[in-house]
C-alpha cells in the first residue's frame, strides 16, 4: 500500500512539473515569480497539489498504523496468557488459561493459602504477607486476621449484611471496601460462630499492647541517644502509633469509631474512636447510632 502511494505521489509531481513546464514556456527569461503565481493558482494546479497533500497524509496515517501494529505484534517467545481465577482461598482451584492458539485447557493449582486447625487460612511459603484468614461461611466473604499479643483479631472491617447494618451512603461499593456500618443491638450477634463484638476492656488490651510496643521502641531510641552520643534528653510521654496499619490492624484513613460490646446504661453503648492522627479514646453513643465492627476471636 504504501509503494502505491509513493508511486502516486511521484506521478502528481511529473504532472504538476509537465504543467508548470508548459505554462510557463520553454524559455528560461520567462520563468520570473509572476508567472510561477499564475501557474499555481491555475484550477488544474490546485487540483493537483490537493490531491498530492491528500495522498501525503493519507501515506504518514497509514504509515505510522503500521508501525504501531508491529510493535504490539506478540513474539513468538512470548506466550499471551489470560488467566481468571477465583478470590476465595480454597485449598485448590480449578481456572482456565487461554493461549495464543484460543484453545482453553484446564488446570488445577495449589492455592497460595494453607487450612489451620482454628479454622483460617495461612499463607503457603511462596505467598506474601503475615496474615492469615477467615472465611465466613454464612456468606462465603475472606477475612484477614492479625495476632497482637494473646489477642486474634479480624484485621478488616466486618461486611455481614443482616438487619440493621447499612452501607456508607447507601452505596454497596462502600460496604465492599470499607464494610458496614451496624446499629450496636445488630452489631452484638454480627460476628461469625467462634468470635465476637469485643468489649471495651479487649480494645483496652489490644490499645495497651500497641502502646507498649511504641513505648518500647521510643524509649530505646532515647536511651541510645543519651548513652552513645551522650545526648541529655527529656523524655515525656509518648503518641499512639500514627501509622494505624503499623500492627496489620486495618482501620479507616479518616476519623472511626468501632462498637464494643460494653453497655453505658440502657440506652447507650461504648465506642472505641480512633482519629486520623492515630489517637484513640472511648466515647458513649446512642444504641441508634451506626459504626463499624471489628470481630475478635473467642479465647
Amino acid at each position: 500500500m504504501i509503494t502505491v502511494l509513493i508511486i502516486f505521489l511521484v506521478i502528481l509531481l511529473i504532472v504538476v512539473g509537465v504543467i508548470l513546464f508548459v505554462n510557463i514556456g520553454v524559455r528560461f527569461t520567462m520563468f520570473t515569480a509572476r508567472t510561477i503565481i499564475d501557474t499555481i493558482k491555475s484550477p488544474l494546479s490546485l487540483f493537483l497539489i490537493m490531491c498530492f497533500i491528500v495522498v501525503a497524509i493519507l501515506a504518514l496515517i497509514i504509515n505510522q498504523k503500521s508501525a504501531r501494529d508491529s510493535s504490539y505484534a506478540p513474539s513468538n517467545d512470548i506466550p499471551v496468557t489470560t488467566e481468571y481465577k477465583r478470590s476465595l482461598p480454597e485449598n485448590k482451584r480449578t481456572h482456565f488459561n487461554t493461549s495464543e492458539t484460543n484453545t482453553p485447557t484446564r488446570e488445577t493449582q495449589e492455592e497460595p493459602y494453607q487450612k489451620t486447625n482454628e479454622g483460617e487460612y495461612k499463607p503457603n511459603q511462596s505467598a506474601q504477607g503475615n496474615h492469615n484468614y477467615i472465611m465466613d461461611s454464612r456468606d462465603g466473604k475472606t477475612y484477614k486476621t492479625v495476632k497482637l499479643g494473646n489477642q486474634v483479631w479480624m484485621a478488616e472491617n466486618l461486611n455481614y449484611e443482616t438487619n440493621g447494618s447499612y452501607c456508607y451512603k447507601d452505596d454497596p461499593e462502600k460496604c465492599a471496601k470499607y464494610g458496614r456500618l451496624y446499629i450496636w443491638e445488630s452489631a452484638l450477634n454480627a460476628c461469625p460462630v467462634g468470635w465476637h463484638l469485643p468489649a471495651k476492656e479487649e480494645y483496652e488490651t489490644l490499645l495497651g499492647y500497641v502502646e507498649k510496643q511504641e513505648k518500647e521502641t521510643i524509649e530505646k531510641i532515647y536511651r541510645d541517644l543519651e548513652e552513645k552520643y551522650e545526648l541529655d534528653l527529656r523524655w515525656g510521654g509518648y503518641f499512639l502509633a500514627r501509622d494505624k496499619d503499623r500492627y496489620g490492624f486495618s482501620v479507616l484513613p479518616v476519623d472511626c469509631d468501632y462498637w464494643t460490646a460494653t453497655e453505658n446504661d440502657g440506652n447507650r453503648a461504648y465506642n472505641m474512636f480512633l482519629d486520623d492522627m492515630g489517637f484513640s479514646s472511648f466515647w458513649d453513643s446512642q444504641k441508634d447510632h451506626k459504626s463499624y465492627v471489628h470481630c475478635l476471636r473467642n479465647p
